[in-house]
C-alpha cells in the first residue's frame, strides 16, 4: 500500500468513528469493568457469616454497584476480584472515647465503642486486607473500602492488564 493510501485510510477511519483506531482500542480496554464478587469468607466449606457481615456485604454492593470500574457479579467463579467481608462490628474503645454520666452524687464513665469493618481482597492467589475502624457509620465504612479498592486498582492497573 502506498503512503498516501495509508494516510487516506487513517483519515477515513477517524472520520467514520470520531476517534483514531489506536485510541479506540485503548479506550475500549480501559472501559471494560472488572468483575467483582462481594461475599463472606468460606473456610473448610463453612460460610463465616453473621447479620453484621450480611449487612456489610449489602452496603458494599450498594456502594460499588454504581462504580464504572466494576461489574458486581453474583457468583465467585465469574469474578476477577473477590472481596470477602470478614467481620463487622463494634471495636474496642480505643479512639472512641468515654462519656461521664452523673447519677446522684457519683459520676459513671461509660466507654463509647467504635465501629469497623474487615475485608480481604483476592486476585488469584494474591490477598490484600482492607480494614477500617472508627468509621462513624456503616455506610461510611463501605465508602472507605470502596475508596481504597479504587486506589488499589489505580496502583495495580498495569499488573491487572497483564494477567
Amino acid at each position: 500500500m502506498r503512503p498516501c493510501s495509508l494516510v487516506l485510510a487513517f483519515i477515513l477511519a477517524v472520520a467514520a468513528t470520531g476517534r483514531t483506531p489506536i485510541a479506540g482500542r485503548a479506550q475500549t480496554r480501559q472501559a471494560d469493568p472488572l468483575t467483582l464478587y462481594i461475599g463472606p469468607q468460606i473456610r473448610d466449606g463453612f460460610v463465616d457469616v453473621d447479620r453484621g457481615v450480611l449487612d456489610s456485604i449489602k452496603d458494599l454492593k450498594d456502594e460499588l454497584q454504581g462504580n464504572k470500574r466494576f461489574r458486581v457479579v453474583q457468583e465467585r467463579e465469574k469474578a476477577r476480584l473477590v472481596l470477602e467481608v470478614l467481620s463487622r462490628g463494634a471495636t474496642s474503645t480505643s479512639g472512641g472515647g468515654a462519656v461521664g454520666m452523673p447519677i446522684g452524687t457519683s459520676t459513671f464513665v461509660i466507654p463509647i465503642g467504635t465501629i469497623g469493618i474487615a475485608t480481604l481482597l483476592h486476585v488469584g492467589t494474591y490477598e490484600k486486607p482492607i480494614v477500617f475502624q472508627n468509621c462513624g457509620s456503616w455506610g461510611h465504612c463501605a465508602k472507605l473500602v470502596a475508596r481504597d479498592l479504587d486506589a488499589w486498582i489505580d496502583a495495580n492497573a498495569a499488573t491487572l492488564d497483564r494477567k
